[in-house]
């Protein structure tokens, strides 16, 4: 073969390595082209997972708080039992304390029981920041140990029918808005007061104001002793008592001494102080 025809070969082979370099380049660039396109969907198929997800999360965080701070709780002193949540009439709990001591602070609980329950505290209950709210009709209480209320709220929707003391004080409240209706206040021999004032301002834990928001109306029992519906706080302390309807038996007084008060007009209406 001639040098001309050698450099002729050479081209020619040349020219088809040049044609097949090319072919593989385009072939190459369409899977990388195809392969960056299976990307993109991919991507953008688990942004899309991602925000649905997010979106699922963000609608259900706020109706499972929702129901974390708004509770309806039932209670049955007779068949409840309190490992049972009570978020139904058919699995109630059995006593107040765990009640309230199973909603979270800053929650709201409407207790819901049978009309002419009857229910009795015997261990101590702190309430800490918790509305507490009784929707129970012809319900009576009886405090054979007290309630400690700090920047909390303790309410009845229906009169009480008795609420029975056997304990020195029925209720210590702070920073706390209170409103109790009943037929009969019973307190027994021994029995101080029916509200205490007190001190919690100090701990961290206990947080809120002096003042407190109190309203009663019921018809309170003759004592054989001196016995004040607001007795002695522990410390400084004021509150707005509100008084319809009130009956006070023998030896029985609004205010501890240590109180001073101004009657709104004549309205049962007292600013209080100490």
């Amino acid at each position: 073969m001639s040098v001309t025809e050698q450099i002729e070969a050479l081209k020619i082979a040349s020219a088809e390595q040049t044609l097949a370099s090319q072919a593989l380049a385009q072939e190459m660039e369409t899977k990388i082209f195809k392969s960056i396109q299976d990307l993109e969907s991919q991507s953008a198929d688990a942004i899309n997972r991602v925000n649905s997800a997010i979106q699922e999360i963000n609608t259900a965080i706020p109706t499972s708080v929702e129901k974390m701070l708004h509770q309806k709780i039932y209670i049955d002193p007779d068949n409840g039992d309190d490992a049972n949540t009570g978020n139904a009439k058919a699995t109630p709990k059995r006593t107040l304390k765990s009640v309230i001591d199973n909603v979270p602070d800053g929650a709201t609980v409407a207790i819901l029981a049978n009309p002419g329950t009857t229910l009795t505290i015997d261990e101590p209950i702190i309430a800490n920041n918790k509305n507490i709210v009784f929707f129970i009709s012809d319900l009576s209480l009886v405090f054979n140990e007290r309630i400690e209320l700090y920047r909390s709220t303790l309410k009845c929707h229906y009169m009480l029918v008795d609420i029975v003391q056997n304990t020195s004080f029925a209720i210590y409240h702070f920073s706390s808005d209170i409103y109790l209706t009943a037929q009969n206040l019973k307190p027994t021999a021994g029995n101080l007061g029916f509200t205490r004032q007190n001190y919690a301002s100090g701990f961290l834990t206990n947080a809120g104001t002096y003042t407190s928001n109190v309203a009663f109306q019921f018809s309170v029992s003759d004592m054989p002793d001196t016995y004040h519906i607001f007795s002695r706080p522990t410390w400084f302390a004021s509150m707005i008592a509100s008084l319809h309807s009130l009956t006070l038996g023998a030896n029985v007084a609004l205010f501890d001494p240590a109180y001073e008060s101004i009657q709104v007009g004549t309205k049962g209406v007292y600013l209080v102080g100490a």
